[in-house]
């Protein structure tokens, strides 16, 4: 089919192809760097995948009181999704989380300085 517009589509594909393929690449971007959403509580196997420690580790961790934002809700063992981020980020350890207590170890509280 020769329309009169086959020299103008002509001219604009390079552009529209070039347009597509930034906000391609834009996409993908803002897709890598976005991070994912969880709901306020996740469950052992969301903390798991989020964390990267297996199950058996987090219920370890949380029957020693090494892991903050652990608690058990109607039998099953949940995690508070900020708590457990903010963890993440200060390293993923608990240098920075934990405290004494009548020299027990303890999960300290985020809002203590």
């Amino acid at each position: 089919m020769n329309s009169d517009f086959s020299p103008i589509l002509q001219e604009l594909r390079p552009m529209i192809v070039g347009l597509l393929s930034e906000a391609m690449v834009a996409a993908l971007k803002q897709m890598e760097t976005a991070k994912p959403r969880y709901p306020e509580r996740v469950n052992v196997e969301k903390a798991s995948e989020i964390t990267g420690y297996s199950k058996n580790s987090l219920y370890q961790m949380h029957s020693r009181g090494l892991i903050p934002g652990a608690h058990k809700v109607g039998g099953k063992l949940l995690f508070d999704t900020k708590e457990l981020i903010l963890w993440l980020e200060a390293g993923g350890n608990n240098k920075n989380f934990i405290r004494k207590e009548n020299g027990l170890p303890q999960v300290a509280n985020k809002y203590e300085n």
